[in-house]
């Protein structure tokens, strides 16, 4: 591995210029599609890192206003989002995931790029300027997450919404039959049991394997007896519930 560090000006392919050219080679070279890179370690710390990448790109386009102290990153069912307090100099994040894992990555950006190795996929989005970092299908984890601007590494924070989440029931008190949405927000194992107030299962709405995304289920109470009952869905870590009534 070949790392230029004498230099320090950013311009990685020798041309006289630091320019967006520059900025690709190096976020190649951090995320390991290439072995060598020239003049990259821009504050001279050692290392070739975002931190340079945002030093360059500071330099390329100038103030672009306040900058953030932290970043939120949310996984939703299509991708990854993010919130800030201000500007985001570049965001480095790896993920872990099967062999059904795609990823497309924005547009709204300096320069954005990944790299998969396996099961593992790192990605570099330069300058983001859209609240959308990625879109992605398949399951996958967010292993790790780093933000910088030019003042360095800042606070970040990775949200995951609960795997499954219950929409009210309707109606409710219901006779024969109530209706509810299961939102799956990982694909996987899920469970929706129907308990009565003893604790004892009375009916099972499913078993089994769901896809992400949202699922009408359906209680029919003609063969229970009138009062309360609980409506429970599991997945892997998260149990999720409401009553319902049945009047006759």
């Amino acid at each position: 591995t070949l790392i230029d560090t004498e230099c320090g000006s950013g311009d990685s392919n020798s041309d006289g210029n630091v320019d967006v050219l520059d900025v690709v080679a190096i976020v190649s070279y951090i995320l390991g599609s290439s072995d060598s890179v020239d003049c990259a370690d821009v504050n001279s710390d050692g290392s070739v890192d975002v931190l340079d990448v945002v030093a360059i790109v500071s330099s390329i386009l100038g103030n672009r206003g306040e900058e953030a102290s932290s970043v939120t990153f949310t996984k939703t069912e299509d991708g990854v989002s993010m919130t800030s307090n201000g500007v985001i100099g570049a965001v480095q994040m790896t993920l872990s995931h099967d062999s059904d894992f795609s990823i497309d990555l924005t547009d709204n950006a300096f320069v954005a790029d990944y790299h998969t190795e396996g099961s593992t996929t790192t990605l570099i989005v330069v300058n983001p300027t859209e609240d959308v970092l990625f879109e992605a299908s398949g399951d996958y984890t967010v292993e790790e997450a780093i933000a910088a601007t030019t003042d360095g590494y800042i606070s970040t924070n990775v949200n995951i919404p609960d795997a499954i989440t219950l929409g009210a029931a309707y109606p409710n008190p219901f006779n024969p039959s109530t209706s509810f949405e299961l939102n799956v927000n990982q694909a996987g194992n899920i469970s929706v049991m129907i308990y009565n107030v003893n604790g004892q299962i009375v009916d099972v709405l499913h078993q089994g394997y769901k896809d992400a995304g949202v699922h009408s289920m359906t209680l029919n109470g003609q063969n229970l007896s009138s009062g309360m009952y609980i409506v429970k869905a599991t997945s892997a870590d998260v149990t999720v519930s409401q009553k319902v009534m049945l009047i006759k």
